[in-house]
Formats: structure tokens, sequence, C-alpha cells
């Protein structure tokens, strides 16, 4: 699950993917990609994935700035089999930034 906080730009800098890992130890099988989020709003997103894979989540900001700062505070949170993968919401750590991954799955 996905849980988009979306600051006042997310609508056009936001992307979010999740990649899963192939036979080669590279992610670059595409599961998941997600963009458009509403700005000043908060949603969540739901997608089934194989809980056998090992994924890659990556969240880019074409601003360079993260969800913060001059556009309103914003942020994620993303779960996986009802565990919290990442929460840049509580750690501030998607502020000032062009992106920001986790892994998540067997690895």
């Amino acid at each position: 699950v996905l849980t988009v906080t979306a600051d006042g730009k997310s609508k056009k800098q936001n992307i979010f993917t999740v990649k899963k890992r192939n036979a080669k130890n590279k992610f670059k099988i595409q599961e998941w990609k997600k963009k458009k989020f509403p700005n000043n709003q908060v949603n969540s997103y739901e997608r089934c994935m194989d809980a056998s894979g090992c994924y890659k989540t990556t969240m880019k900001d074409k601003g360079k700035d993260g969800m913060c700062c001059d556009n309103g505070e914003g942020g994620y949170v993303v779960t996986f089999n009802g565990v919290t993968i990442m929460d840049t919401l509580a750690d501030s750590s998607f502020d000032g930034k062009f992106s920001k991954s986790g892994k998540f799955g067997q690895c």
C-alpha cells in the first residue's frame, strides 16, 4: 500500500515506481508506476505483488526538493504485507531530495 501526503506540486513533480529484481539481481522488471498525485491531498493506492519477490521502491521529485518546503509539507508511507517499509512522514527523509529508494520483500 502506498499512502501519499502530497505537497502543492506533487501532480506535476512526483513519480513512484516499484521494480522487481530479475534473475541477474538487477531491479529491471517494472511492477508498478504511479504519478499525478492530487496536490495537497492524502490518498492511498494498493497493488498486489508476489510475496516471494524482491522489490525496490523509488519516489522521484522532478523539483529536486522532495515533498516539502515552499510547496507545503508532504511525504509517503509504503507498507507490504502489513509491515511499514518506508515512512518519510515520520523521519522527513524525503525533504530536499531528488529521489528516495528502499528495498522490500524476499531480498
